[in-house]
């Protein structure tokens, strides 16, 4: 009998144990999905609290929002939005709380928003580390909170990558570092390994067809062709085809691509780009352009909706009209200088450009090169070369340089005395850039332009790092 009894609690026991089994996968399924739905939940909580919209009369409460990311990260250590959310809403709390900000040079605000709560969040995820060792997402949270060391958030993001290979925003970051620093092979192949372990990023998939070589439009077309049918609808696509146009030398395919853009993305602010294709080749095609935006565009949001007007509502938006209103006026003033020009009326067509060239945020270059032919049609190919060696002491670019040169040569000009001429003009008109000091990327002291008075040297604000 309890042999028996025992043989029966064995089966029930391994029914249990192979149910157990059987059931598993489910289970865990279902604890999983619990678990994210339950983060998502506190991450929709954090956003409408530190974002509540314009409509809403709640105050943005960003410490509510750092507590929700915090209750998110301890639903699921793994879920990489709620550490991006916990960390920009730490610093902006630190950062609001500050009273040193204000009168800080640009370069040290920058730098102060980019640590606050500097101390604070490297002790969470210390602790957070310690508690999770072999989360990927944790070690590219701590790559995060130092980023401003570039050598210790390296070292945070390589480990991300070694704990899971196929960890693709550990690759990306490893990317960025490398474009810090102009290492454009490395950006590559990391820009290239984000985007293979995460096809359907279509933010990886763009930097790697945008790190392509220049100097391979094949490589980089191919590239653009499998976003574009891979993802048709990211937000990237418009930025791809634009890429595309800025790369071709061929104004045709230039246009080809941009009128692409234009009819599947239609957006008025990147239309200018196809509006200054059309202005070098055929300007009558970029007045319709305008003329057509300019008749879509209804700036008052309490006027009608026609259908295919745009309405823009805030201000945020308000700045294209007036935008496009001097770019129609450089087309028509074009225009009507060739037709002018036609007409033998050089005088007045000379005047019309006079009154148009100062006008923001036009092209110039069909302009100025308008102006030198009328110069040329009205007997004084000099005051064309003088004229354009003027633009290019200002502007120099190709297709002034080239024709440059050519209106020179038939004026029995030199190129050595032409390019003699636009530095001469040039030297003439620099004035001596005023003294600066800001601190330096790697937190070492600080930089002056003075120290490298008698040495040429770039400044770009707008670097990466």
């Amino acid at each position: 009998m309890r042999a028996r009894t025992a043989v029966a609690l064995l089966l029930v026991a391994a029914g249990v144990v192979l149910l157990a089994l059987f059931l598993r996968p489910w289970l865990d399924t279902f604890l999983v999905a619990r678990v994210t739905a339950r983060a998502d939940a506190h991450i929709k909580a954090a956003k409408q609290a530190q974002y509540p919209g314009r409509a809403s009369s709640q105050k943005p409460d960003v410490a509510k929002a750092v507590e929700e990311y915090r209750l998110a990260i301890d639903d699921a250590p793994g879920n990489i939005e709620a550490h991006r959310g916990f960390i920009s809403a730490t610093r902006s709390l630190h950062f609001s709380r500050s009273s040193s900000v204000r009168g800080l040079p640009a370069g040290s605000l920058a730098r102060t928003i980019s640590i606050a709560g500097q101390t604070e969040l490297l002790a969470f995820y210390q602790a957070l580390e310690r508690r999770y060792p072999k989360e990927p997402v944790v070690q590219w949270a701590l790559g995060q909170v130092v980023a401003h060391d570039k050598t210790r958030a390296e070292a945070y993001y390589r480990r991300a990558v070694t704990l899971d290979p196929g960890f693709a925003p550990g690759y990306y970051q490893l990317a960025l570092l490398a474009e810090r620093v102009d290492d454009r092979p490395r950006l590559r192949t990391l820009f290239r390994k984000a985007a293979e372990a995460d096809p359907s990023n279509a933010e990886y998939a763009y930097r790697v067809a945008t790190s392509i070589d220049v100097a391979d439009p094949v490589a980089f077309e191919r590239a653009m062709n499998d976003i574009l049918t891979r993802l048709p609808k990211n937000q990237y696509a418009p930025f791809i085809l634009g890429a595309a146009a800025g790369r071709t030398a061929n104004a045709r395919d230039r246009i080809r691509l941009l009128e692409r853009q234009h009819r599947e993305y239609p957006d008025p602010g990147r239309a200018t780009s196809l509006f200054h294709a059309y202005l070098a080749v055929d300007p009558d095609k970029a007045v319709a352009l305008g003329r057509t935006i300019l008749s879509n565009l209804a700036v008052d949001p309490d006027k009608a909706k026609a259908p295919g007007r745009t309405i823009l509502a805030n201000a945020s938006e308000s700045w294209v009209a007036p935008m496009w209103t001097p770019l129609l006026a450089c087309g028509e003033a074009l225009v009507e200088s060739r037709r002018l020009a036609g007409e033998r009326k050089f005088r007045e067509a000379r005047g019309l450009l006079d009154t148009t060239t100062a006008k923001w945020p036009c092209d110039l270059t069909p302009l100025h090169l308008a102006r030198a032919r009328i110069d040329l049609g009205d007997g004084e190919p000099g005051r064309a070369v003088d004229r354009l060696i003027d633009v290019v002491a200002r502007q120099r670019t190709a297709e002034l340089e080239a024709a440059l040169h050519e209106y020179g040569a038939n004026a029995g000009r030199t190129k050595e005395g032409i390019e003699d001429e636009v530095w001469r003009r040039r030297m003439n008109a620099a004035q001596s850039m005023a003294d600066f000091r800001l601190a330096r990327l790697d937190g070492a002291g600080d930089v002056r332009l003075a120290d490298y008075r008698g040495q040429v040297v770039l400044v770009n604000f707008w670097y990466p790092g």
